[in-house]
């Protein structure tokens, strides 16, 4: 527990909490008895056994918030970079996405009550990076990181298992939660815990000529970045060339088999299409002359 002073910032201790659970020591009794005025209750002290309290930082730290710094939340969090809030004298705001958090100038939380904005006990320091160590596995099971645009799926409260577009992250949050706009209802919405990453889809969609009823797409076709692109475009193009009629096309699917390693540079050169390479390696592999080179190879291009 340890002696309290005044000024001293302190927190309920031993199952014993008030709201918020931050506040500083105005007066101390020789009772074992000190005086409190809460966070968010200017103007009022109440009175607490010092068994009942914790310490949070001692008077003699000094401690000010500062414009453009982080600090570390009685909770634990990373909040900040703080900006001055010009609504309300000597009070902050985390410019980060700590959701309507506010402080005093001391780090006390600004309105009672505020669980989003707990007391800031300390300035944040970053740990130092871990140097690269090759003794050491990589963490394969890492989750990658994420940007705005990428398509995730994860549990939002009250809502379950949602999927949709992140709109914004919270660098402030330990688990990193994520913003993202749902895509049945359309809201836009906090999750975390996400346990599925859908990478953002880049469609391939093109325009193309419909005569007879059957696709005639140009050899060189644009490929366009969205489905939406790609309809703008058909319509300038129907209305340049009345008459004519445009499709569009999206890909939704690929298959591909691996192409087969044979053991001779020169069948591998066939394979791809390079039959005069194929024979002139050949022909400097064996020695044959180049009717026998070209029959060899016209003849294992058939079989293959």
């Amino acid at each position: 527990m340890g002696k309290f002073k005044k000024g001293d910032r302190v927190q309920g201790n031993s199952g014993y909490t008030f709201d918020p659970s931050s506040g500083t020591i105005t007066d101390v009794r020789e009772n074992k008895t000190v005086y409190v005025e809460v966070d968010g209750q200017p103007g009022r002290a109440w009175c607490y056994r010092k068994n009942q309290l914790k310490l949070i930082k001692s008077e003699s730290t000094t401690f000010k918030i500062e414009a453009g710094k982080f600090y570390k939340t009685l909770d634990g969090r990373k909040v900040g970079p703080m900006a001055a809030w010009p609504d309300e004298e000597d009070c902050f705001k985390s410019s980060d996405l700590l959701r309507g958090g506010l402080w005093k100038t001391d780090g006390g939380s600004y309105f009672k009550g505020a669980s989003d904005s707990p007391a800031l006990i300390a300035e944040w320091v970053d740990e130092p990076a871990a140097k690269a160590s090759t003794s050491t596995p990589s963490n394969d099971n890492a989750k990658p990181k994420l940007k705005v645009g990428d398509r995730i799926s994860g549990s939002a409260p009250a809502w379950g298992t949602i999927t949709g577009v992140i709109t914004a992250f919270d660098t402030s949050s330990p688990t990193q939660t994520y913003m993202i706009k749902d895509d049945e209802s359309g809201h836009t919405m906090w999750i975390d815990n996400y346990s599925i990453v859908v990478p953002a889809p880049t469609p391939t969609t093109i325009v193309t000529l419909i005569e007879n009823g059957q696709p005639k797409p140009s050899s060189t076709p644009h490929v366009h970045t969205s489905t939406g692109a790609a309809e703008t475009e058909a319509k300038r193009l129907a209305a340049k060339y009345k008459g004519k009629q445009f499709g569009v096309f999206t890909l939704t699917t690929t298959h591909e088999e691996a192409a087969p390693v044979y053991d001779h540079k020169w069948q591998n050169m066939a394979a791809l299409g390079l039959k005069i390479d194929a024979i002139k390696e050949l022909r400097a592999l064996s020695g044959l002359g180049l009717k026998s080179a070209k029959d060899a190879v016209e003849h294992f291009l058939a079989a293959a």
